[in-house]
């Protein structure tokens, strides 16, 4: 710190030597000009920091003050550094001033108007500094440099964000623990942030950059409200507003359905509506006059009164071939617009036109990466070409964690430890050679092969004691949500759900007994050695419902009776027969 204070005063008598008494003379003549200047702004210190009716001459009792912009605030070595552009060449080099404090403590700090601590002083504030007669750092003033910024996330990773705002400028801003996230007026984690999510953003400006404080996600769009159809177009009515089709299919679950619109349907056009063809945006009366009667590709959203307005209508080219994949993508190639298919290697080019939804949201094709699961509506050109009208990414994020380990010890009604524990990933079990230690809270469900006990039987004494017996966990980080009994199954399946068998229904409708049994069709097994997914000498198949087996559907556990015909399963048994008891089904897709 010593060295820091000498070499300031070095520069100081180095100017003072250079310069002479002109010098003297033209500062003592500015001094003259500004020291009304002065007292405007001296008030920002509060009159407690210094005493505003004493002449200002090297200072207020030989204490003078300094302004600038936080360039580092080291409270370790107790200094700050600050700079100041004013008066700068355009490409000149800045010059920081570096100013030593005795201790952090003894600093009277005000930021933003209010009390502060010299911890909160952050680079790129605007401070004053109030320096002693030995030039030591005794009072701040200081105010944040912050701006609001309003834009959609386009792409989220553990390391960045990525915001397009209106004027489609992109800003790319690195993520780190300082940063709030901030959802319906609470601090949430970056998980909370989707690609799609409008958003306010509080900046830091630096000349190095803008440094990103807060996330505030002020529009979460879901896509539940979302439908993609296929039809005829008709023709834009340019007084009502309503793009006019006919035909309709709605694409589910990675196939087109009847919609079950009769006739001729009337959606709403919104205030984001485009229209595409061959790559390119054309107007309404282009549609009119050039493609009426032609195959579109319909993205409609619902408002705030549940009517569909469309947000993007793309033409087809009808001498191409429509082609629809269901696979997951291995590889993208950056600047390319295009990616890869893990099933075949194919090759999908994407374009502004794209339908791309992805966490319930419209999104940009930057936010494909690597191992999404997809459905890829995709139309061949003559030239071999696959170009993606529709990308619909169906990753499970919400599943929790599913664990199979074998108890270690119980502390009842609080924890429970398993030796090692396998995760099951998506095609097969990992194991970790490691104990895990799961909480036990309010909403922990135990099951065994009689169904639902009470936490007061899940007990490590006894005939009854679960020490040493092998079991499922369903955990939401490492909260137990639901531990069970059933047993192991090593053999991964995939199928449709066809029809539910065994239904108990009462007077009033209200379901007496769930349903024991599902009919699967379009069944599959997924090969470890070849890791792929084979056919069997079946394509359908019946499994059994234990007490204690387990459903997840959209991250939650369901009963057997809200699994509905057309949902995607995923499914584990003992072994490859046609018929046989399921221990764990996952939905993968509604």
């Amino acid at each position: 710190m010593a060295m820091l204070k000498h070499c300031y005063k070095f520069k100081r008598d180095k100017l003072w030597n250079k310069q002479g008494r002109a010098s003297l003379l033209l500062i003592v003549y500015v001094l003259g000009i500004l020291l009304p200047a002065f007292f405007s702004v001296q008030p920002v210190f509060g009159a407690e920091q210094f005493n505003t009716t004493k002449p200002f001459a090297a200072g207020f009792d030989h204490k003078i003050v300094v302004s600038g912009i936080v360039e580092e605030n080291n409270t370790a070595l107790g200094y700050i550094a600050i700079y100041n552009f004013d008066g700068l060449a355009e490409n000149q080099e800045k010059v920081i001033q570096i100013y030593n404090y005795l201790g952090a403590d003894e600093v009277e700090v005000i930021k933003n108007y209010q009390k502060s601590h010299i911890e909160f002083i952050e680079e790129g504030d605007s401070v004053f500094l109030q320096l002693d007669e030995d030039g030591y750092v005794i009072s701040i003033s200081a105010v944040s440099n912050y701006i609001a910024r309003y834009g959609t996330v386009v792409r989220k990773s553990p390391l960045s964000i990525v915001v397009e705002y209106d004027n489609k400028a992109q800003q790319v801003f690195r993520i780190n623990s300082q940063i709030n996230f901030i959802y319906k007026g609470k601090k949430v984690s970056i998980n909370q942030v989707k690609d799609g999510d409008k958003v306010k953003l509080l900046l830091q400006e630096s000349p190095y950059g803008d440094i990103l404080k807060e996330v505030t996600i002020i529009e979460e769009i879901s896509n539940s409200n979302l439908n993609v159809y296929k039809g005829k177009v008709i023709r834009i009515d340019e007084i009502t507003d309503k793009l006019l089709a006919e035909r309709l299919l709605l694409f589910k679950n990675g196939r087109w359905e009847v919609a079950g619109i009769k006739g001729i349907a009337g959606f709403a056009l919104s205030e984001e509506f485009s229209a595409f063809y061959d790559n390119r945006k054309i107007s309404i009366s282009d549609v009119n006059k050039y493609f009426r009667n032609n195959e579109v590709y319909i993205v409609t959203k619902e408002d705030y009164g549940g009517q569909e307005q469309v947000v993007s209508a793309v033409l087809r080219n009808e001498w191409d071939t429509e082609v629809i994949f269901k696979d997951s993508i291995i590889r993208t190639v950056p600047g390319s617009k295009s990616f890869n298919l893990a099933g075949d290697l194919r090759n999908i080019f994407y374009s502004d036109e794209s339908i791309i939804i992805k966490d319930e949201r419209l999104v940009s094709g930057l936010s494909i990466t690597e191992d999404d699961k997809v459905y890829v509506v995709a139309n061949r050109d003559w030239d071999g070409n696959y170009k993606a009208s529709l990308i619909q990414v169906y990753n499970n994020e919400n599943l929790p964690g599913i664990y199979r380990g074998r108890i270690k010890s119980i502390d009842e009604f609080w924890s429970f430890t398993v030796e090692s524990y396998s995760v099951l990933e998506d095609f097969g079990w990992k194991f970790y050679n490691t104990p895990k230690t799961f909480n036990i809270t309010f909403d922990t469900r135990i099951l065994d092969e009689n169904g639902l006990i009470s936490q007061e039987d899940f007990t490590p004494y006894g005939e009854d004691s679960y020490l040493g017996k092998v079991v499922y966990v369903i955990a939401d980080s490492v909260d137990a949500i639901l531990v069970s009994t059933a047993p192991y199954g090593s053999y991964v399946f995939k199928g449709e759900v066809y029809r539910l068998e065994g239904t108990v229904i009462g007077q009033e409708g209200s379901i007496i007994e769930e349903p024991d049994e599902i009919n699967v069709v379009n069944v599959k097994v997924y090969d470890d050695e070849k890791k792929m997914w084979t056919e069997l000498d079946f394509k359908e198949s019946i499994i059994r419902i234990l007490n204690n087996s387990i459903i997840i559907k959209d991250g939650t556990i369901i009963k057997p009776s809200q699994l509905e015909k057309g949902d995607k399963i995923r499914f584990i048994k003992r072994d490859k027969t046609k018929e046989g008891d399921s221990y764990l089904i996952i939905v993968e897709r509604g």
